[in-house]
């Protein structure tokens, strides 16, 4: 389910059995668990494409009752993932959106049932919910 954002210590194992980088600029840390969303999108993650991509997962997520977390200046917490050499073809690219969620208590069944059908989000088993396509997070196609 989606976690609560208390660490369970697997996290501190993990960085403590990771290997040593070999750049002395590379540091490996435990984080705390975080309530995230995930949207995964084609194409070049431009500016433009990005903010997009941003207001139509958050507004899916509001749709279900859930908030994004904002920065101590009002902003949105997110980072975009990009998987791909910047010589790959726009449609065979792959790019996630992740924001980070207020974290309260585990969200009902009436509020993931209102992420399925048209607008729907799917959450896996570490807690990251998906919203997959446009047509998913309720955006025209293209």
């Amino acid at each position: 389910g989606v976690g609560d954002g208390v660490g369970d210590g697997a996290a501190d194992a993990a960085a403590s059995s990771a290997p040593v980088p070999l750049d002395a600029r590379v540091a490996i840390s435990a984080k705390p668990k975080q309530r995230v969303a995930v949207k995964e999108f084609q194409g070049i993650a431009t500016p433009g494409e990005v903010k997009r991509q941003l207001q139509a997962l958050k507004e899916a997520l509001y749709r279900s009752g859930m908030t994004p977390k904002l920065a101590n200046s009002g902003d949105d917490c997110y980072q975009v993932y990009q998987y791909n050499p910047p010589t790959t073809l726009p449609f065979l690219r792959k790019n996630e959106l992740c924001i980070r969620l207020e974290v309260g208590p585990e969200p009902t069944e009436a509020e993931t049932a209102g992420l399925e059908g048209g607008s729907s989000l799917e959450e896996d088993d570490d807690g990251v919910i998906y919203c997959e396509s446009d047509e998913e997070c309720g955006l025209p196609s293209d």
